[in-house]
């Protein structure tokens, strides 16, 4: 095909070489960056140049478009998944449970499988496009006046037709089908992630509110029993009839807390049931509040290159693939259209003549 347009090629981003305050220890990401050392090809040096890395540097190689998008075990290899993350089986349940069920997740791969179907059926534009005809039936003609014939008329006929894709539409518009049908593979995985963000989120907002009824629980006893106490202080003459009043407050307070910590909970449940695709519902817990580990704290200074795992980044550039494509396949249409066009069969009144000699037809039409 001819250069009608350049393929696409990475814009360049005029970044600064360092950040405004770099950290004080240059080893401080050290740790961090060995933890990610499963990403292919993104933080580890290529094998070539390791020789010339120093001990102790990191280094970052930009892949290739076409590198980054051929792998789809990317979810396994770029650095901890999220089941290694959480420990909570009762929360790996949850989210197992609303990969499998959620609306949105069924339309994300539903879309895939959309764009994966335009894909295949844009590559066999790349090839002669044949279809098989077969008629047959019985006619009467008329010859002359009182005079007539009536006779079989069978015909079978194999009709070709391929576009020479001279000027690179056909490779522009494949390109541009791959591009999307990629894309729509990196909006899954971001449906995905947020999903299990959210999931999570919401599962430990939970676990908060459970903590808090609990502190409210044990509020409302202490206060239930401090009112006793204030009341009978108050019978023996020790105590004012304020701080009866004070102390019945202090009970009032601690039993509303309770009515708002529960709303709080059933509000938590109906939206984690929204986000597992089933009806409102109660939900399992597993671990207490406490007994998560914190979160990993991320250090400074980490590469920017590590952006280019974000599938939302990775889609908008499938995006701009396609769209380079389509303008390739669009510049195209300025060109003739060089298509070869034929038929070979036969046509006869009887059938074991069909395919002998007089009985051949055939065409050869380049346009």
């Amino acid at each position: 095909a001819l250069p009608i347009c350049p393929s696409y090629k990475r814009p360049a981003v005029d970044a600064p070489p360092e950040w405004r305050a770099p950290s004080r220890s240059q080893d401080s990401t050290r740790a961090f960056y060995d933890s990610l050392a499963s990403g292919q090809n993104l933080i580890a040096p290529p094998a070539a140049a390791a020789a010339d890395t120093p001990s102790g540097a990191a280094t970052v190689r930009r892949p290739d478009w076409r590198e980054s998008y051929e792998s789809r075990a990317l979810d396994a290899q770029n650095g901890l998944s999220w089941a290694e993350l959480i420990k909570d089986p009762a929360l790996q349940a949850l989210i197992d449970t609303a990969v499998q069920n959620n609306r949105d997740v069924r339309v994300a791969i539903a879309t895939i499988n959309e764009f994966r179907a335009e894909y295949g059926v844009s590559k066999g534009a790349f090839y002669p496009q044949i279809n098989g005809v077969v008629n047959a039936g019985r006619e009467k003609i008329v010859l002359v006046p009182g005079q007539n014939e009536a006779f079989n008329a069978i015909q079978v006929t194999a009709n070709l037709q391929w576009e020479l894709d001279f000027w690179g539409r056909i490779r522009r518009k494949t390109q541009a089908a791959r591009a999307e049908y990629l894309a729509s593979e990196e909006g899954r995985r971001g449906v995905l992630t947020t999903l299990i963000a959210d999931v999570s989120t919401a599962y430990f907002d939970l676990r908060e509110k459970d903590l808090e009824l609990d502190i409210a629980r044990r509020t409302k006893q202490n206060a239930d029993r401090g009112l006793q106490l204030t009341t009978l202080r108050h019978k023996r003459g020790a105590a004012t009839g304020l701080d009866v009043h004070q102390a019945e407050q202090l009970l009032f307070t601690a039993t509303a807390q309770i009515a708002s910590a529960e709303r709080g909970i059933g509000q938590t449940e109906n939206q984690l049931s929204l986000l597992l695709g089933r009806s409102p519902g109660a939900v399992s817990r597993g671990k207490e509040l406490e007994q998560f580990a914190l979160p990993p704290t991320i250090p400074p200074g980490l590469p920017s290159a590590l952006l280019e795992r974000r599938p939302d980044i990775r889609g908008a550039e499938a995006s701009l693939i396609a769209a380079n494509a389509q303008i390739g396949a669009a510049k195209a249409q300025y060109f003739p259209q060089i298509s070869l066009t034929g038929f070979l069969g036969g046509q006869s009144r009887e059938l074991s003549s069909l395919f002998t000699g007089p009985a051949r037809q055939w065409s050869f039409i380049p346009a």
